[in-house]
């Protein structure tokens, strides 16, 4: 008795503490995940490096995401969520630290970038799992809070770049981020619970790794929960896809003229990063108070209805008004992507971290493979509405199909 007690007054102590770190750490990581490029390229092209080699580069930086969710997903849920977030948020102040410091080191910025590829991926999935965990009520309007800090990371970076300001301040951009994630990772190492009470059980089931045995666990309803979430993710990310490449025809056949269409391309940037962080946010206080089924029902209806009126109204991106019904297609879609990983996570009792990375890599493989065998769809002149249309519709049957799990709950 004298043992519970001692471990409920920390977990009430550091509940908020830890879910207001991994919140300015989720901003702190969406940001930098938009202005580390751009910092790094012009690094890079101070050492003149073509443009093969770049590409090349952010193709491995690539391959090293895919892998690095799977990796910290795993140290996650074996070796503790203190553990590897700390160590991830460690990789990249080493990461952007190198950056800022050896910029004239050819083989330094190669590696920095890997790394700080490496260590962005294990940043959100360790943070929304581990505070989900920590959290015995409002699990999905807080959990929109952490996700959509993210994206609103990723809207002031583009803020900043529509205004000029990313070159201008990289040195100084380095610097504050790194001190940043210094910080992270200081206040994490002082307020964060060492176990959680909610993942007693899961710490208890990592003892037989030890012995090379696998615990005992219903597998069958996990890998069922990993399937569903990942046809929901890979639906609606090649739909997302296919809408982007649409635009981005329609947009040059508009005008041809290259810093206006970088112009162009960065005020919808804004815009579809400012439409996803108010869906996530709207949408988890909806799950909350109106049930889950309900709010991915009404994201699914809201792209489907955006996707309509484009195919309807083919003229609306010749004004203003065109940029609002895509800011709501890519809400919906956005939100449906981050809360399809999300809730193959919640959906578990055990191995949340490796439900999230796995559903993200088996998603992500599915929309190329769809958007690789149907190239054709978004080079018309009309979007293809009814292919489109019919994929919504199927991500509509699964949501209905998911069983509620009651680990949710």
């Amino acid at each position: 008795m004298y043992h519970t007690h001692t471990q409920d007054r920390p977990q009430r102590g550091t509940h908020w503490g830890l879910w207001l770190v991994c919140l300015f750490g989720m901003v702190l990581a969406g940001f930098i995940l938009m202005v580390r490029e751009p910092m790094w390229i012009q690094y890079v092209g101070e050492q003149g490096w073509q443009g093969k080699q770049v590409l090349e580069m952010q193709s491995y930086g690539a391959w090293v995401s895919v892998v690095g969710v799977l990796l910290w997903a795993m140290l996650a849920d074996v070796w503790g969520r203190k553990q590897a977030l700390l160590l991830a948020w460690v990789g990249l102040a080493l990461a952007l630290g190198g950056m800022w410091l050896l910029p004239s080191y050819f083989e330094v910025l190669k590696w920095v970038h890997l790394l700080s590829a490496l260590a962005l991926t294990g940043i959100p999935v360790v943070s929304v799992v581990w505070c989900w965990e920590n959290s015995p009520r409002l699990r999905y309007g807080l959990s929109a809070l952490l996700m959509s800090g993210f994206a609103l990371g990723m809207l002031a970076a583009h803020v900043l770049d529509y205004a000029d300001l990313v070159a201008i301040t990289a040195t100084q951009g380095l610097l504050m981020v790194g001190a940043g994630c210094v910080l992270v990772v200081g206040i994490l190492a002082m307020l964060a619970p060492q176990t959680l009470l909610e993942n007693m059980d899961d710490t208890s089931s990592q003892m037989p790794y030890a012995a090379g045995q696998l615990p005992r666990h219903d597998w069958a309803a996990w890998i069922k929960n990993l399937l569903v979430y990942g046809a929901i993710l890979g639906l609606s990310l090649a739909v997302s896809q296919g809408l982007q490449d649409y635009v981005r025809s329609v947009v040059m056949n508009m005008d041809s003229n290259t810093h206006k269409m970088a112009h162009v391309n960065q005020v919808l940037a804004i815009m579809t990063t400012g439409g996803l962080a108010l869906g996530l946010w709207v949408s988890g206080w909806g799950m909350q108070f109106v049930g889950r089924l309900t709010a991915l029902w009404g994201l699914c209806i809201l792209a489907l209805a955006c996707m309509a009126y484009m195919t309807w109204q083919p003229s609306m991106f010749h004004d203003f008004n065109g940029a609002w019904v895509l800011m709501g297609a890519h809400l919906g879609l956005g939100s449906l992507m981050w809360w399809s990983t999300a809730l193959a996570a919640a959906s578990v009792a055990h191995h949340r971290c490796s439900a999230w990375a796995l559903v993200s890599v088996g998603g992500v493989m599915m929309a190329a493979s769809i958007h690789h065998q149907l190239p054709d769809w978004a080079q018309g002149e009309r979007f293809a509405f009814e292919y489109y249309a019919a994929m919504m519709v199927m991500m509509a049957f699964l949501i209905a199909w998911i069983r509620k799990p009651q680990v949710m709950d």
